[in-house]
């Protein structure tokens, strides 16, 4: 089962703002999104991460080929804007997402602690161009 969505990331995560910036719907062929990622710039050379998954997604056998092309967008992404670092955080209630954002190449960095309304533990993980080059 996913985790609840916090409501102060759904106040944080404006329409307006991730519009304007890069993002990717991964769909793999069925009828509706499987996965909508995107980056939002914090600093130049850095960017946030973000990602919305389907339940359904850990139904299908196509997760695999999800991980290649994510990587894929990473990797042209950064390479194109000269992209350094990119950061994400990780529900640490949530195992499945530390695996994934592992399994792209991220790194853990640090826990923040006491996060958002519930007080609860993110994971910051971080991806770097020069360690995929």
């Amino acid at each position: 089962m996913l985790p609840e969505v916090d409501d102060a990331i759904i106040e944080a995560m404006d329409i307006e703002t991730l519009a304007a910036n890069p993002s990717w719907t991964w769909s793999h062929g069925y009828r509706e999104p499987l996965v909508c990622a995107g980056f939002l710039p914090i600093i130049p050379g850095v960017v946030e991460t973000w990602a919305v998954v389907s339940p359904k997604l850990r139904l299908m056998r196509c997760r695999v080929q999800l991980a290649y092309d994510l990587y894929d967008f990473h990797l042209e992404y950064c390479q194109r804007h000269d992209i350094r670092r990119v950061q994400c955080m990780v529900d640490n209630a949530f195992p499945p997402a530390k695996t994934f954002v592992e399994h792209l190449g991220y790194r853990y960095e640090s826990a923040m602690l006491q996060w958002g309304r519930n007080e609860d533990i993110r994971l910051r993980y971080v991806w770097f161009l020069k360690d995929h080059l």
